[in-house]
């Protein structure tokens, strides 16, 4: 078993080490090109700054979250399952505030 492993390792390394010479053309060079305007369509621009809100504000919503159940615990004396709770408010915060934006930027462009 860790023989067929290493052997997958192996030819996985050699195959993907040759990756980049086999994506470049003669005469193209390796340089970054900037995109262009019109390369991505408005829809994916959107989508883009959905991703980096929703998970741009996972960290402070999941802080927020935590300090909140641990407050409710402390002061109802209820035992929470708080990992699921938790996961969950914080999912459900930063989808709320990347509908949010989204629907501002809708409202601000008409």
């Amino acid at each position: 078993m860790t023989r067929g492993l290493g052997s997958l390792l192996i030819l996985l390394l050699l195959f993907t080490a040759a990756a980049p010479l086999s994506s470049t053309e003669q005469g193209e060079s390796l340089l970054y090109k900037p995109y262009a305007e019109a390369e991505f369509s408005a829809a994916l621009h959107d989508l883009r700054r959905a991703e980096t809100l929703f998970f741009g504000s996972l960290p402070i919503t999941f802080a927020a979250s935590s300090l909140s159940l641990l407050v409710i615990r402390q002061f109802t004396g209820q035992e929470l399952d708080s990992v699921p709770l938790t996961l969950g408010i914080t999912a459900g915060l930063s989808l709320s505030i990347t509908v949010a934006d989204y629907i501002l930027g809708i409202i601000e462009e008409d």
